[in-house]
């Protein structure tokens, strides 16, 4: 008799692309519409068979394992490269002229596929055997000791969009393509052939130097506290378009929000995928604690009480700090205002956040 081994899957999963073409190649792909390239993006992915998976981050994925009617949840290093390591490794090999297609198809529902290994009854199983295989920034598939977990292919996948993003090479440097952009040049300088090698040349001689000394331009503007506000008030969830709004770096748009504390409040952090977030189960408990503590309308500095009530092992209120640790068996856990974190969060709960 065996056991069977199931790597769970809760989440849906991206397509991810790297494609290098000539400039000739992407004319006769699209003629510089969007539109063309993602119905032609649509088709490849099939005939390419792109690699689809679980997304990783900093090379490492929270993997939920189910076996002997228990779950596991694991912390496994992933072999392979990041989507931008893979588009890097990429570049290295492209000459001035060519173009890098970055394609994803994204899907908002539904979950991917499950993995599973079936062992002896008498073999001891190890979880320091699994590895997780990875391509693009996503794991595909799974290993222990040599043997590939079975892909049940049992995937329930909804609401899916593209996205794309094309990229020029030149001078040693990729260059962002906006179509619409493009044309308008070409038509500013009464270019209206959709000819490959004229293109090409007023993207070398006209396009790539004005859009580079734009660039310069924007990175040394200088922007207003009120110019933040505004950005934060239109974005109020999402810091990265906060910044593009700005048209600015989003690392100094994070050091000039947090200049300023009336500012600094309203800085919202991106919250993990539950593929991110380790020891899934603890975490989801411990925010319905924090849901239950503003429900119930008691000051944060007397959150901890009710900690104590559950049983959990937290530390006495850091106010150098302003934050919780509470003390985990395999780590430690943050409980703060949003802006106390400094990366990622696994949860927000009105004007707090919770992160590992």
């Amino acid at each position: 008799m065996k056991n069977e081994y199931t790597i769970l899957s809760n989440e849906p999963a991206p397509e991810r692309m790297v494609k290098i073409v000539s400039f000739d190649k992407l004319i006769k792909l699209c003629d510089l519409s969007i539109e063309n390239l993602e119905n032609w993006f649509s088709e490849y992915r099939y005939d390419a068979e792109i690699p689809q998976g679980s997304v990783f981050n900093n090379n490492y994925i929270n993997i939920e394992l189910k076996h002997l009617n228990k779950t596991e949840y694991i912390k496994l290093l992933v072999e392979g490269k990041s989507f931008k390591e893979e588009q890097t490794a990429m570049k290295q090999d492209m000459i001035d002229g060519e173009v890098m297609i970055v394609g994803e198809m994204e899907w908002t529902g539904g979950k991917w596929n499950s993995f599973s290994i079936k062992l002896e009854e008498d073999e001891k199983f190890d979880f320091k055997k699994i590895k997780a295989i990875g391509h693009n920034g996503l794991v595909t598939d799974y290993k222990y000791d040599n043997h590939y977990f079975e892909n049940n292919e049992d995937w329930e996948l909804s609401n899916g969009y593209i996205n794309l993003d094309i990229y020029f090479f030149l001078k040693n440097e990729l260059h962002e393509l906006n179509f619409d952009k493009v044309i308008k040049s070409l038509k500013k300088n009464n270019i209206n052939s959709l000819d490959s090698e004229i293109i090409l040349k007023h993207l070398k001689n006209v396009y790539i130097p004005n859009l580079n000394q734009k660039n310069i331009i924007k990175k040394n503007k200088e922007v207003e506290l009120e110019d933040i506000k505004e950005a934060l008030d239109f974005h109020p969830d999402d810091m990265e378009m906060a910044a593009k709004f700005l048209r600015i770096d989003f690392k100094i748009f994070k050091e000039k929000v947090y200049s300023n504390y009336a500012l600094k409040s309203k800085w919202v952090p991106k919250v993990k995928k539950e593929s991110e977030i380790f020891d899934l189960k603890n975490i989801t408990e411990i925010k319905k604690i924090c849901i239950e503590c503003l429900k119930n309308v008691n000051y944060f500095t007397n959150w901890r009480d009710v900690f104590l009530e559950k049983g959990y092992n937290i530390d006495p209120y850091d106010r150098d700090k302003c934050i919780f640790t509470i003390r985990l068996e395999k780590f430690n856990f943050h409980i703060g205002l949003m802006y106390r974190a400094e990366d990622k969060v696994d949860f927000i709960v009105g004007d707090y956040a919770g992160w590992s």
